[in-house]
């Protein structure tokens, strides 16, 4: 594995502190605690629908995932067999 990125502000990435998401005059901003690293992300409409498109990418993947192990879960969706 490879050692974390340093942020904008010269302060070492720590994954447990997370990113803060803030909303201000219809933008969606991102932030890392101690660091004084802002960006903006977008209108709020457009980075909400991405977030949505992110998450059900993800668990679409997790799901193709643990098919292809072979391992059966119980919360497998199964409107998406056919």
């Amino acid at each position: 594995m490879t050692d974390p990125l340093p942020s904008f502000a010269s302060h070492r990435w720590e994954p447990e502190l997370g990113i803060c998401f803030s909303s201000l005059n219809g933008f969606v901003w991102a932030s890392w605690p101690e660091t004084d690293a802002t960006v903006r992300l977008g209108r709020s409409e457009m980075v909400a629908n991405m977030m949505r498109d992110f998450l059900a990418q993800e668990a679409l993947g997790e799901m193709l995932a643990t098919r292809r192990s072979g391992d059966p879960s119980p919360t497998t969706d199964e409107s998406f067999t056919s």
